[in-house]
């Protein structure tokens, strides 16, 4: 049973590992590595504006109530805006990958030659 176990335990690593390159090769690390840096960049900027706004209204006597609800509606705004870098580059690798944007292309120049 352990030997089971471990066989188990390896050929879900390698499975993993080759759903992992089935989507990213050595040539999308640079491009994957730039989006994951523009989307903490731009998740640190909003998480300055929101740090700004939340000093200003932390000074005001009775709205500290306001400034955590304002801190909880940036950080999921936040978490949002990477989702959606991540989200927008997976599906553009796999397009890019699979060929769809090519089968789309000739889909468009047939039904725009057609008969």
């Amino acid at each position: 049973e352990p030997r089971q176990r471990h066989r188990r335990a390896v050929r879900a690593g390698y499975v993993r590992e080759r759903a992992f390159e089935r989507v990213f090769n050595r040539k999308e690390w640079g491009k994957a590595f730039v989006v994951v840096i523009v989307a903490l960049l731009v998740a640190w900027g909003i998480a300055m504006l929101s740090a700004f706004a939340e000093m200003i209204v932390l000074f005001v006597p009775g709205l500290q109530a306001i400034a955590a609800l304002l801190s909880t509606l940036i950080a999921v705004l936040s978490y949002t805006v990477q989702t959606v870098f991540y989200s927008v580059y997976y599906y553009d690798v796999r397009i890019r990958r699979e060929g769809l944007d090519l089968e789309m292309a000739l889909q468009r120049l047939g039904a725009s030659t057609g008969p």
